[in-house]
């Protein structure tokens, strides 16, 4: 069961799957194992799903704690600290406190990270055939922390 609910988190969004075959999968399965197994946490326990790959399509009210944006966002520990300290002068990452512990719901964060990032467009223009063979010879990878 618990390789048919993976396969079904890891399908892109929009995926049209019939009933029918999901029924018989299941049916098939059962006759194998009589245990029905509890999906897994959104928190990534070793799965060939990592939170990484699946936050985009959270549903908005999800909560997670630092650890799991950490996981979520691929970024350190200290990025998130740093938008979410009095002190900092950073843009504020959305955030509620559940005593001592942060809690952050997915459609703040992604709102968020939506609102602040830095949109890079190619120039539009064609550039003289001598000037292409120049930007092609030093071109290098842009770092974008």
């Amino acid at each position: 069961m618990l390789e048919i609910v993976e396969w079904l988190q890891a399908a892109p969004e929009g995926t049209l799957v019939r009933a029918d075959a999901i029924a018989e999968r299941l049916v098939a399965y059962d006759k194998r194992s009589p245990v029905i197994e509890a999906p897994r946490a959104i928190a990534h326990d070793g799965g060939s799903t990592p939170l990484l790959d699946r936050f985009w399509r959270l549903p908005a009210d999800t909560r997670l704690g630092v650890k799991q944006l950490v996981e979520a966002l691929g970024k350190p520990r200290s990025w998130i600290y740093r938008r979410t300290g009095s002190q900092s002068d950073l843009p504020k990452l959305p955030h509620k406190r559940d005593g001592s512990r942060l809690v952050f719901v997915v459609g703040e964060v992604k709102q968020y990270l939506n609102d602040h990032e830095v949109r890079i467009v190619a120039p539009s223009i064609e550039l003289p055939s001598r000037a292409k063979a120049m930007k092609n010879e030093t071109t290098r990878p842009l770092r974008i922390d």
